[in-house]
C-alpha cells in the first residue's frame, strides 16, 4: 500500500502565499444562488487566515515538525476512522475543532462492521493537548475524489513520528475489511447478506461441487496447491439466461467463506477504469479475497464490436505484470457471446466457464420441496408444480409459489389451519401469470419421467399416474 510521510517545516509567516482553492472543494458553493465566485473565494481566503493564525497562536513560536499520511481514495473512511481512534488511545483532548474553507468542519459516517457505524471528521483541523502539555494539531482532507490526506504537526519531533506510526497502522485495510463481505464505492460498505446456502439452489449436485472446488476450496486449499506450482489465482464465469442463480452463487459463497475477503463490485461503477485498478488492489491488499463482477460484458465485451479502454485495464489486473495472488475472480453474464475471446478462451483469467441450465424435473422437484418447506403445500400441488414449471427458470419457480400466497382467496379452513390451502388449478393461474405466456405454455408442457422419456401431460392427474405406472414398471 502506498504511503508516503514528508517531514518539513512549517513558516506561519503573515506574508505566506495562501493556496489556491480548490474548485472540486467547493461544489457547495455552486448550489448557493446567493453567493458568487469571487465572494466564495474571499470568504475562504479569509477563513484560510484565520485558521492560519489560530494554529501559529496555539502551536506557539518555534520550529514545527510536520508528517503525512497518504491514503488511496477507497481507504477515506479507514483513515478518518484511524485518526479519531489514535487520539482517543493516546488521551488526547480536542480543544477546537475548525473547518477548511469554511466556518464549520464537515463530518462523515463511516461503516466498522455490519451494523456498526461512527461519526468522523472528514474535513477540518484538530487542535489537539495532552497532560503532558504536549500539543498537536491534524488536518484531515478526505472528499472521496482523490487520495486520502492526514497532515500532523507539533512543536515536538517525536509527537508528529508517534502520530504518523500510530495512523499508519491504524489506517491497514486489514484493520476493518479483512474477511469481511464489503462493496466498494464512494464508501466501503459491509453487506448484510442472508443467510442463503446450496440448498436454495436448483441446481445438478455436480455443477455446485465444480463451482466450489474452484473458488472457496481453491482459496482454502493454497498451501497444498502450492507444492504444485499451481498459481495462486483463479477465475470462474457463470453463464446462463436470467434466474438461473448467478446471483444467488455468489451469496451462497460468500455465506461459506469465513476468513476470505468478499468483494462484490458495483455494476455501475465497472465502466470507469480507475474503479476496475481500485477493486483489485483492494483485493491484493485484503487476501485471500473473492472478487464478484456481474454483468462482466459491460466491460468485456467483444474488441471487434468495442474499442473501449475497459477490456485492457481487465486483463492487464486478471493476468498482468502484477502479480494477483490468492485472489479469485468469479463473474457472470447472461450474453457469453459477446465477451471477448482473451477472456472466455484463456485460462489464468477465467479457467471455467460454468454453464447454469434450467432445471430438470428432478431438480425441480427438489427445489418446489425446498420451497414447500416455508410455503406448505400439499404433495400432489408439489408434483404438479414441478411438472407444469418445465423451461421455466428457478427464479420463476419462486415467484410462481409467491403468487400463489398473493393471489389465494382466504376460506375457512385456511383460517383453522392458519396456513393458505392451494390447488393445481391456482398453480396453472400463477404459471400463467408469472410467465405472462399462458397461450403458449397451456396445458402441454412436457415433463421428464427420471427414466429419460418424456410425457405429454394434459392434466395434473394424467401425468402422475403415468409417472407412478412408467416407475412400477421400471
Amino acid at each position: 500500500m502506498r504511503k508516503e510521510v514528508l517531514q518539513q517545516k512549517m513558516d506561519f509567516d503573515e506574508d505566506e502565499e495562501i493556496e489556491e482553492i480548490d474548485c472540486d472543494e467547493c461544489h457547495a458553493m455552486e448550489e448557493d444562488d446567493e453567493e458568487t465566485w469571487p465572494e466564495f473565494e474571499r470568504r475562504a481566503r479569509r477563513i484560510h487566515k484565520k485558521n492560519r493564525e489560530t494554529i501559529r497562536t496555539f502551536l506557539g513560536k518555534g520550529r514545527q515538525e510536520q508528517v503525512s499520511v497518504i491514503r488511496p481514495r477507497y481507504y477515506g473512511d479507514l483513515l478518518a476512522w484511524a485518526v479519531k481512534h489514535y487520539i482517543e488511545k493516546e488521551n488526547w483532548k480536542t480543544t477546537k475543532v475548525m473547518g477548511r474553507e469554511a466556518e464549520v468542519p464537515d463530518y462523515t459516517t463511516v461503516d466498522i462492521d455490519y451494523d456498526r457505524q461512527e461519526n468522523t471528521l472528514s474535513s477540518g483541523y484538530m487542535l489537539l493537548e495532552r497532560e503532558d502539555y504536549c500539543r498537536a494539531v491534524v488536518s484531515l482532507r478526505i472528499d472521496y475524489r482523490s487520495a486520502a490526506s492526514v497532515v500532523i504537526v507539533s512543536n515536538r519531533k517525536k509527537i508528529a513520528q508517534d502520530f504518523e506510526a500510530g495512523i499508519g497502522e491504524l489506517a491497514q485495510g486489514k484493520n476493518l475489511y479483512q474477511g469481511k463481505k464489503i462493496q466498494p464505492a464512494a464508501h466501503v460498505r459491509f453487506l448484510k447478506l442472508q443467510a442463503k446456502t446450496w440448498e436454495d439452489l436448483a441446481l445438478a449436485p455436480e455443477l455446485k461441487a465444480e463451482i466450489k472446488t474452484n473458488t472457496v476450496d481453491f482459496l482454502n486449499r493454497k498451501e497444498e496447491l502450492a507444492k504444485y506450482s499451481i498459481s495462486p489465482r483463479r477465475g470462474v464465469m457463470l453463464t446462463g439466461v436470467p434466474g438461473t442463480g448467478k446471483t444467488l452463487i455468489g451469496k451462497i459463497i460468500m455465506n461459506e467463506s469465513p476468513g476470505i475477503t468478499c468483494i462484490s463490485a458495483m455494476t455501475g461503477y465497472l465502466v470507469h477504469v480507475p474503479y476496475i485498478h481500485e477493486l483489485y488492489a483492494l483485493a491484493r491488499d485484503l487476501k485471500p479475497s473473492i472478487v464478484f463482477l456481474e454483468d462482466i460484458d459491460l466491460i468485456g465485451e467483444d474488441r471487434r464490436s468495442s474499442k473501449g479502454p475497459l477490456l485492457p485495464v481487465l486483463l492487464a489486473e486478471l493476468d498482468g505484470i502484477e502479480e494477483c495472488a490468492e485472489v479469485v475472480t468469479i463473474a457472470s453474464t447472461n450474453f457469453l457471446d459477446s465477451i471477448d475471446d482473451a477472456l472466455k478462451k484463456r485460462p489464468s483469467r477465467f479457467d471455467r466457464i460454468i454453464q447454469l441450465p434450467l432445471p430438470s424435473l428432478e431438480q425441480r422437484r427438489g427445489f418446489v420441496r425446498y420451497l414447500a418447506g416455508k410455503i406448505p403445500m400439499p404433495e400432489d400441488v408439489q408434483e404438479h408444480m414441478a411438472y407444469r414449471t418445465e423451461n421455466l427458470t428457478p427464479a420463476q419457480i419462486q415467484e410462481v409459489a409467491y403468487s400463489l400466497v398473493i393471489e389465494h382467496k382466504h376460506t375457512h379452513s385456511c383460517n383453522e389451519t392458519g396456513y393458505c390451502r392451494f390447488s393445481v388449478e391456482e398453480v396453472d393461474n400463477a404459471i400463467s401469470k408469472t410467465c405472462k405466456r399462458k397461450k403458449e405454455l397451456g396445458f402441454r408442457t412436457a415433463g421428464n419421467n427420471g427414466n429419460g422419456s418424456m410425457v405429454e401431460a394434459m392434466s395434473h392427474r394424467s401425468i402422475i399416474i403415468e409417472d407412478q405406472e412408467q416407475n412400477i414398471g421400471g
